[in-house]
Formats: C-alpha cells, sequence, structure tokens
C-alpha cells in the first residue's frame, strides 16, 4: 500500500476480509473466486496486499468480454456497452463489494472530471461489468436539465439484470472512509457517532434498493448532492410501474428493493425502526470497543509490522509475544507465512495472515535493451516511458527470455512514477493480463510490482502493451523463481 496519494479505491484490508472468510471460513476454493473490476484496471493496491496470501483467485482476470447479453430498455444502443465480463456472465453467485462515495459535486452543467451522477455505490459499481463505458453516462446525469425526476436511468436495467443484480448474493459497502468524489480523496464525517473521524463502517444487505437509500443518506448529511440524485432508486423500487412510464425489461419483477429516505440524519432511523412500515430497518451491530483486535499487522523487505490491542495474550505463529505491538526483524531465506492471533480466555479472537516472498532472479532483462514500438520512450536514465495521450497512441516494449525449466515464475516489474495505469501483459503471443498494474511513486524511489506467469522450457518472448496513455518509468522487468 503505502501509496500517498491518498485516493480511495478498493480497500486492500475489506478485499482481504472478504476472501478470509470465503476461503478460510466458508472453504471456497480459491481458483473459483475471481476479483476484478474490469474498467477500473489497476488494482494493484488491493493485489500486492493479498495476492501473497491467496495466491491461486484470479485477479482482474475477468476473461474478456461477452457479446449482446444486457438488453437496455432505452437509448442505450452501443455494442460495448451491451457485453459483460466473462467473469460475471459464468459466475454462480456474485458479491457486489463497492465503495461509499459521492461521485460528482453539484451541478447544473457536466465538465471533464465533474463526475457523472450523485453517488456511486453496489448500482454504479456494476459499470465495472461491461465492455463500454461512457455511452450510459448521459442516461445517469438525472441533474441535467435534460432529464430530471422521473426519467430513464441505465443503473436500474444492470441492477435487474439476471446475470448481475439478479446474480448477486450480498451487496456490501466498505464505508471505512468516504470519497467526496468519483477521484477523491477522503473525507472525515462530523455528524455522531463519527465525531469528525473516518466513518469506519461497513454496510450490508440483501436488497440493492435499500442499501443505495442508506448510502445516500449518509453521504447527503455530510456532502450535498446534485439534483434528484434518487430518481434512479424511485425507477428500480417501482420497476414494474415508475414514474418515467419506461417499460423496463425487468417490469416482471414489480420492485427491485425498498426505497424511503430516514427520519433525520441524528437519529437515523426507516420505518421499521420507527414501526410505521415494513420498509427499510438500519440496524447498528454492536461493537465492543475492548475486543481483543489486531489494528495492523504487515510486512516490508526487513521486518514484520504490528499492533494489537486488549488482548490477553498475543501470538505469532503459535509462539506467545511479549508486547503488544512492535517490530520483529526478518531474517528469512525462503518465502515464509506468518499468522498473527489475539487471545481472550485461551481462545483465539483474531487473526491475520501475512506471506513474506523470497525470489531468485532467473533472467534480468534491462527496459533500454527492450525492443519499444509506438509510443515507447527510452529515457536519459535507461527508463522506458510510454508518453502517448488518453485515446490518441498505444506503445509496447517487447523481450524475450531463455527458461531452462518449464513452469511457475514471477515478473518482476522495477519502476517508478506517478502514472498508476497498468499494462496488458503477452507471453508468446498470448494475452495474459490486463492488470501489470502500478502505484503511485514519489520522487526517484522504485518500487516492484511482482505477477505470477506460466513460462515454457527455452526461449519465450515477452510483451508489455500500454494502451494510449502515459505510463510510469520502468527500468526493467526480472523473471523470477520463488524460493520455497
Amino acid at each position: 500500500m503505502r501509496n500517498l496519494n491518498n485516493i480511495i479505491d478498493a480497500t486492500p484490508q475489506s478485499v482481504y476480509s472478504l476472501l478470509h472468510q470465503l476461503v478460510d471460513i466458508m472453504k471456497v476454493p480459491q481458483n473459483c473466486i475471481t476479483v476484478y473490476d474490469a474498467q477500473r484496471r489497476g488494482i494493484s493496491a488491493v493485489y500486492d496486499y493479498v495476492q501473497p496470501v491467496y495466491p491461486n483467485v484470479n485477479y482482474q482476470n475477468w476473461g474478456g468480454f461477452v457479446p449482446d447479453v444486457i438488453r437496455y430498455s432505452s437509448e442505450i444502443t452501443d455494442a460495448g456497452a451491451r457485453s459483460l465480463a466473462r467473469a460475471a456472465y459464468e459466475a454462480d453467485y456474485m458479491i457486489n463489494m463497492a465503495l461509499m462515495k459521492r461521485h460528482s459535486e453539484p451541478t447544473d452543467k457536466w465538465r471533464d472530471s465533474a463526475g457523472q451522477t450523485a453517488i456511486t455505490a453496489t448500482g454504479k459499481n456494476q459499470f465495472g461489468s461491461i465492455g463500454n463505458v461512457p455511452p450510459l453516462h448521459l442516461s445517469i446525469r438525472d441533474w441535467s436539465s435534460f432529464r430530471g425526476m422521473g426519467t430513464y436511468n441505465s443503473i436500474v436495467d444492470l441492477m435487474a439484470h439476471e446475470r448481475i443484480g439478479g446474480n448477486t448474493l450480498v451487496y456490501l459497502v466498505d464505508a471505512m472512509y468516504v470519497n467526496p468524489k468519483h477521484n477523491g480523496k477522503a473525507v472525515r464525517f462530523r455528524l455522531p457517532p463519527f465525531n469528525n473521524g473516518w466513518t469506519s463502517s461497513f454496510l450490508a444487505s440483501n436488497d440493492q434498493v435499500a442499501i443505495e437509500s442508506v448510502v445516500l443518506d449518509f453521504i447527503y448529511s455530510e456532502l450535498p448532492l446534485c439534483a434528484n440524485a434518487d430518481n434512479f432508486l424511485h425507477e428500480a423500487a417501482n420497476i414494474g410501474n415508475p414514474p418515467s412510464g419506461i417499460a423496463y425489461i425487468g417490469k416482471e419483477q414489480g420492485s427491485l428493493g425498498v426505497h424511503e429516505h430516514w427520519n433525520n440524519p441524528t437519529h437515523r432511523m426507516y420505518s421499521r425502526n420507527l414501526g410505521t412500515g415494513k420498509g427499510i430497518e438500519l440496524y447498528r451491530v454492536p461493537l465492543n470497543e475492548k475486543r481483543p483486535a489486531i489494528e495492523y499487522f504487515y510486512a516490508d523487505e526487513n521486518a514484520l509490522h504490528y499492533k494489537t490491542s486488549h488482548a490477553e495474550e498475543v501470538r505469532l505463529n503459535g509462539k506467545r509475544l511479549e508486547d503488544a505491538e512492535g517490530i520483529i526483524p526478518l531474517s528469512i531465506s525462503k518465502t515464509t507465512e506468518f499468522d498473527l492471533e489475539t487471545l481472550a480466555n485461551g481462545k483465539v479472537t483474531s487473526s491475520q495472515r501475512v506471506v513474506v516472498r523470497r525470489l531468485e532472479n532467473i533472467e534480468i532483462c534491462q527496459a533500454k535493451d527492450m525492443e519499444r514500438q509506438g509510443s515507447a520512450s527510452l529515457n536519459e536514465d535507461g527508463s522506458v516511458e510510454f508518453k502517448g495521450e488518453k485515446g490518441s497512441s498505444e506503445g509496447s516494449v517487447s523481450w524475450k527470455v531463455n527458461i531452462p525449466h518449464k513452469g511457475e515464475y514471477y515478473l518482476v516489474v522495477s519502476y517508478a512514477g506517478g502514472n498508476p495505469v497498468p499494462s496488458y501483459l503477452y507471453i508468446n503471443g498470448e494475452k495474459i493480463s490486463e492488470n501489470i498494474g502500478y502505484l503511485a511513486t514519489f520522487g526517484e524511489k522504485r518500487r516492484e510490482f511482482v505477477f505470477p506467469v506460466a513460462l515454457a522450457k527455452g526461449t519465450n518472448e515477452l510483451r508489455l502493451e500500454h494502451p494510449g496513455r502515459r505510463s510510469n518509468r520502468i527500468y526493467a522487468v526480472n523473471i523470477a523463481k520463488e524460493i520455497k
């Protein structure tokens, strides 16, 4: 993580918790799980954090797009917008995990980077499952003088679709931090119980309309919203007879869920809380603030860093630690797993796993020695940088490696810079991933992005392709073998 720009995207710790529940508690095989966002391709903060612990989960390899899956009830005819990520199309179940975000500041005129709609939670989150998003933007600008309340909104079609909303097991909203804009930085909430602090919360529901309604109320209690922010919720709650009069394709469902607003931002009570109806109930799960907990646990190259609270006992790999927090120097020569546990009354109350990799370089390729095409440019410091602007040009670098044995290896990319746009990876002509991702770095400090690859014995040709945007500076790409 240590991505100091503080722009909020999926929280790595939250994805870790979800995978822990699925894999370690529910025993779902890792290779049956795909974590993806087919539009926000760079999820390297998440990937770096969880991949060493759950290496067989599929990260960002959503399998391309299946054409002509989604039909829209009005306006949208674009072929890309009608395509659905194969991972979603073939899934038995989906878990829709979104953030609590305001997408746009109040506006009556769209401008570049202003945002498109009032909020982005589990509804707009599914824009990350379709092949082409821009054709949908006009249909979600409910604040526009051309639209307003009682107008069509394409999010409703996604909520109603059998392979999207109809296939979703549970809706989760990660509200550990709240974002005031689609590409903004986290803000604190003033009102109790947050008291000018981070929201530090999660929302969960089986009713997508209800959870979107609650997200909207929470955001509106602290931040102004665009006009007509809940238009899509009125449409979804009454999809069989919507205010717009649109014959939605999912109209036979009658309603996609319950929409209402709370009584006020102080008491936050809905009809079920008040006993006046059978709509939403907002239930706050009691939290024992004195419970034994792990505050943080992470590793750098040379040490483990941990902090716990209220634990009677703390164990690392089964051995008791004397201090509630500390830094433990590492002296390991092979990949090692570390399990931290807190205990009370002899029972484990919380646990977290960290895997520290040790790799041995097999092949080293300096970026300056790679073959460059298109927008790929060689800098004076020996790095290669893609200097195309968005949508205007593409570039690639390619090189060959000689591998002694067929098997599993790691691609280790050494890079620096503040343009965390991922690259596509091809091996022997086959696209392997669209998520060779980068986090922003500062100054001249370099980072490494590590990605597992399968290579054949002998000569393999690799290519990194960058789709029409500026990139970070790439210094070297190594092929490494894990030391086990």
